[in-house]
C-alpha cells in the first residue's frame, strides 16, 4: 500500500501499516479463520479486504481482538485487511 508508514497494530501472523486514519494488516500466515490483533485503535469500527472491499467480522474473545477471514477469502501469499 503506497504512502503508508509502520503501523501500530501488532499481528502475530503478519505486519501492519497505516496512513491515518486507515490501518492495514498484511496477513502472511493463517493458523485459523481468525487473525488476532493487538493495539487495534478504539476508533476502528470496520474491517474489509483491500482487494475487493469484502466486509469482515471484527470480534473479541478473552480480551483479544480478532478479525474473521473465511478460508475461501484467504490469499495463499498475502492478504491485506483494511481497518477504518
Amino acid at each position: 500500500v503506497y504512502g503508508t508508514r509502520a503501523g501500530v497494530i501488532s499481528c502475530p501472523d503478519g505486519v501492519s501499516t497505516s496512513k491515518e486514519p486507515v490501518h492495514y494488516v498484511h496477513a502472511l500466515t493463517y493458523r485459523s479463520d481468525r487473525v488476532y490483533l493487538e493495539n487495534l485503535p478504539e476508533t476502528v469500527t470496520r474491517a474489509t479486504l483491500l482487494k475487493d472491499g469484502t466486509p469482515l467480522s471484527l470480534g473479541s474473545a478473552n480480551g483479544r481482538r480478532y478479525v474473521t477471514v473465511p478460508a475461501g477469502l484467504r490469499d495463499p501469499i498475502a492478504m491485506v485487511i483494511q481497518f477504518d
